[in-house]
């Protein structure tokens, strides 16, 4: 029987005969622990890992997470930046590891087991002098940077690569004025298309596109003149339309198509790729509540529903086709963390993935909320591990 409450502090709303039910994963920010929790928000299994997300972690088939992690080589002015692409089994055991400085953002398992991930590369002097836009002197250190595809194997071998700038065009591809120029093109989501090519986002140029690995060659591209802004998560969904979340930022003109407003307000879009035209929308009805300036996702699920992630509010919500909100939960974990300003409390979550209770991963694996309990400390008081975190996130650039 269906029924809808206020559940906890952290469910706000579940509808159990509208949503696609089922066990989240999501990956605080700053935090070494990935969660899965049910659809009334309890923990039912977490992973502690050896260092925080560069950006979201995935679980495989076989119920392995693979987690691409900031650690010790990242790139510690860039967004996003790691070092490492890891594998853990359930019990949180290092089963694989590819290490490079660089990698950032987001990565592709490929049926076939191999990976494609997306590493920061340095542009030549050539370029960087004749890329326009973007705040003037804000290179880094003198130099751009742009982001380069790789496909590597499990043993290491690399078998292609792909350097965005080198398809780029100089006069077009016009970097958004109110971003810095340390990146060209900024790639920060992936997927594979059923043919093989894959699909990916270019955020400082208000863009995504497909790319043919077989050619090398860009043979779709969408956004530049449809007042995107910065966005993130690009997917391609069982009617071959693509989705991708609109975080709003620095959106330039209004959009009279969605009737939206030069304002900072998120959305998520569906796109017909033969048409161009915009099928479907998601957007709060005030508009400025429904807003993450950075990351954030959102992801179609079987029964016709959106799973939407609101990344810097911690926020993750399902909404049916009719845009109703039927399970709404807000992150409990935070962290106190150093910034620009000084110190501040953030509950960012990069992405989150939604699973069913068969899913072949959860095979024989406990998901009994009931075997977990928590520990408290007297108000006050910091533990070592707490005071061992914070090091180690401003040494990192955090």
């Amino acid at each position: 029987m269906a029924y809808r409450r206020k559940l906890s502090q952290d469910v706000l709303t579940y509808d159990s005969g509208k949503a696609y039910n089922g066990y989240t994963l999501f990956a605080p920010t700053f935090e070494k622990h990935a969660w899965l929790v049910d659809m009334q928000g309890r923990i039912c299994h977490h992973w502690e890992l050896d260092n925080p997300p560069a950006s979201h972690g995935k679980l495989l088939p076989n119920g392995n997470l693979m987690w691409q992690a900031k650690g010790e080589g990242s790139i510690q002015d860039f967004v996003g930046s790691g070092s490492e692409l890891v594998e853990y089994d359930w019990e949180g055991n290092k089963l694989w590891r590819w290490d490079e400085p660089g990698i950032n953002h987001d990565f592709l398992v490929l049926p076939n087991g191999n990976m494609i991930i997306n590493v920061y590369v340095p542009m030549p002097d050539e370029v960087t002098r004749n890329v326009k836009g973007g705040m003037p002197g804000t290179e880094l250190k003198g130099k751009m940077w742009s982001c380069c595809l790789k496909e590597i194997t499990r043993e290491g071998e690399e078998l292609w690569e792909w350097n965005l700038y080198e398809h780029l065009d100089i006069e077009k591809d016009v970097l958004c004025p109110l971003c810095p120029r340390h990146v060209w093109g900024f790639i920060n989501s992936l997927d594979l298309l059923p043919d093989g090519k894959v699909l990916f986002t270019m955020r400082l140029l208000n863009d995504f596109g497909v790319l043919d690995p077989k050619t090398g060659e860009i043979v779709w591209r969408y956004g530049r003149d449809k007042e995107l802004g910065h966005p993130h998560c690009c997917s391609v969904l069982e009617n071959g339309h693509f989705m991708i979340f609109d975080n709003g930022l620095h959106r330039q003109g209004a959009d009279p198509e969605l009737q939206i407003a030069d304002i900072a307000a998120s959305r998520v879009l569906e796109i017909d790729p033969a048409t161009r035209e915009v099928v479907w929308n998601y957007m709060d009805p005030l508009a400025p509540n429904f807003f993450s300036a950075i990351c954030s996702g959102a992801r179609r699920l079987p029964n016709g529903n959106t799973l939407i992630c609101e990344a810097t509010k911690g926020h993750i919500f399902e909404v049916t086709a009719e845009k109703e909100i039927v399970w709404d939960y807000w992150s409990p974990f935070a962290i106190h963390r150093p910034n620009y300003w000084g110190w501040s409390i953030s509950a960012t979550v990069w992405q989150a993935h939604r699973f069913t209770p068969d899913f072949p991963g959860f095979e024989g694996r406990n998901l009994d909320p009931n075997r977990l309990e928590f520990a408290f400390r007297e108000r006050g008081k910091k533990d070592i591990e707490e005071e061992e975190t914070i090091k180690r996130l401003t040494s990192l650039g955090y």
